[in-house]
């Protein structure tokens, strides 16, 4: 199988070389081989390479050499994978002849016959299984990336006034340019607003129940707390990008539901799939 593989790639990496060719080379290489390591067994160096050869010894290296011709330009024309299924079922036509002719003293074996359609099943599995492009795993979604939490503070009063509850966050390193969304401190969904003229600094607006102030939250039962005391971790996690930044944009009410509404979709997708990503 794993010859089949090489094979199938040096004839299909030269195709300005004709086939005949190709094959000529490959035998050639496979001959000097087969020699090599001839010249390291003990009966072979004493009786010669030809001893007790007969008629069916013939007939075998014929048929082989016959099989490895036309294995050649089946590679050549498909792959693989197809041919190694080609042979499996060759294994399955073989084995029922055996069995089947009267000549053939050979019983039938389940275990044996269920295993090489095992063996035909799992290679046409892994062909009809679809296959992801590599620019699709090029861009796949990248890993989360921690930034060190140094400051939060209220939000902007251009939001406040529209009714948007933000905090104004600042992180130890520089933050990806436009609309993220990510969790802060390991507890809390946000959607963050990467400030244009200072990429530590961004605005972030929580995508469910925000507390009113970074300071002060008051849970269900009427107590307060300090948001920074009760999360995890002092950082702002960044998970994925939801759209980059127009210039000179004012942030409108409209445009910051849009936002909030992409990056819970974009979360609920990354959680289904799992957090660490890709």
């Amino acid at each position: 199988c794993y010859c089949a593989v090489l094979s199938e790639k040096y004839l299909k990496a030269f195709s300005d070389v004709s086939l005949p060719t190709k094959i000529a080379g490959l035998s050639t290489t496979w001959a000097m081989m087969s020699f090599v390591f001839c010249r390291f067994e003990p009966e072979v160096r004493k009786n010669g390479f030809f001893a007790h050869w007969d008629s069916m010894t013939w007939v075998v290296t014929a048929s082989f050499a016959i099989k490895t011709i036309s294995t050649m330009y089946l590679l050549q024309a498909l792959d693989s994978v197809q041919k190694n299924i080609g042979e499996a079922l060759a294994v399955i036509v073989i084995y029922s002849g055996q069995v089947l002719l009267p000549s053939i003293d050979k019983a039938f074996d389940l275990s044996v016959f269920l295993l090489a359609i095992l063996v035909v099943g799992l290679v046409k599995t892994y062909l009809v299984a679809p296959v992801v492009p590599k620019k699709k795993i090029l861009t796949a979604r990248p890993r989360p990336s921690d930034r060190k939490l140094v400051s939060l503070n209220e939000g902007s009063k251009h939001l406040q006034d529209m009714g948007v509850d933000s905090l104004l966050c600042e992180v130890a390193d520089v933050l990806p340019a436009g609309v993220f969304y990510g969790m802060l401190g390991g507890m809390y969904p946000v959607c963050g607003t990467t400030s244009a003229s200072n990429p530590n600094h961004c605005e972030l607006t929580f995508l469910a129940h925000p507390p009113w102030s970074p300071q002060v939250s008051q849970d269900a039962f009427g107590a307060t707390a300090d948001i920074a005391s009760c999360m995890p971790s002092q950082s702002l996690t960044v998970l994925g990008h939801v759209r980059d930044s127009d210039p000179g944009e004012m942030m409108d009410a409209d445009r910051c539901k849009q936002d909030v509404e992409k990056a819970r979709v974009h979360l609920s997708e990354r959680f289904s799939e799992g957090i660490s990503g890709p």
